[in-house]
């Protein structure tokens, strides 16, 4: 069978494989109507994923947006989504895109009618929705990308990048660890970005902050150490 919102597994999928955990689109809603434009910000929360679910949506309406920002007092609507549903309220969906005219106080829509009309936006949006991870995101996009990262981490005062490590078993880090280094320490993401048995660190302390040649150094005698221990 079918599912109405496929695209989204595709595209968590596409993100996982490319170490990636926010990406983001921008949609016209209806397409004719070109005042009517909304992002939409895909993020994958790894193992803190709510059950059930693939990706949390944050949709954004720009139909008064100015600037490279999105601001506070914009209209946003946040849900945790699969490839079968949307996990909201029918209403909740209605309201924010304006499917419909505020309906007339006296008619109260069907449970039919609200399931036609949840259905025609699923097919809608799933069309919408890439497969693959979005490489060029605006600057507003990417604003909210970094914000979003910053919001994921359970330690939010760790800034200061002081080493990497081999992780045992040749584990892999996670996707969002190595976001964060690319948003905070991009010299040294982009060093070790292919190895994805090898973890970035982070500290609080300012003094801990290391050069990309001190990190490399580093990183060079605990590798030496690790092989003189296996003789």
């Amino acid at each position: 069978m079918q599912h109405l919102l496929s695209n989204l597994k595709l595209l968590r999928d596409d993100m996982k494989k490319n170490h990636e955990v926010i990406t983001a689109i921008t949609f016209k809603y209806p397409d004719k109507q070109p005042n009517c434009t909304f992002d939409a910000l895909f993020t994958d929360y790894e193992e803190k994923t709510k059950q059930y679910q693939l990706l949390k949506i944050k949709f954004f309406n720009l139909s008064k947006q100015n600037g490279n920002s999105y601001q506070k007092s914009h209209p946003t609507l946040e849900v945790w989504a699969n490839s079968n549903s949307i996990n909201c309220k029918p209403y909740d969906i209605i309201n924010f895109f304006n499917i419909i005219p505020k309906p007339n106080p006296n008619h109260k829509l069907t449970k039919k009618e609200l399931y036609d009309i949840i259905k025609r936006f699923y097919k809608f949006l799933n069309r919408n929705i890439p497969t693959n991870v979005n490489r060029n995101l605006t600057s507003r996009q990417d604003g909210e990308r970094g914000s979003q990262i910053k919001s994921m981490d359970d330690e939010p005062k760790k800034i200061y990048c002081c080493g990497i490590k081999r992780n045992e078993h040749d584990k892999h880090r996670t996707n969002f660890n190595a976001a964060k280094a690319n948003l905070l320490r991009h010299d040294v993401y982009e060093e070790y970005k292919d190895d994805n048995t090898i973890s970035f660190l982070f500290s609080e302390e300012k003094d801990k902050n290391k050069t990309l040649e001190q990190i490399r150094h580093n990183f060079a005698i605990a590798e030496r150490k690790k092989v003189k221990n296996k003789f």
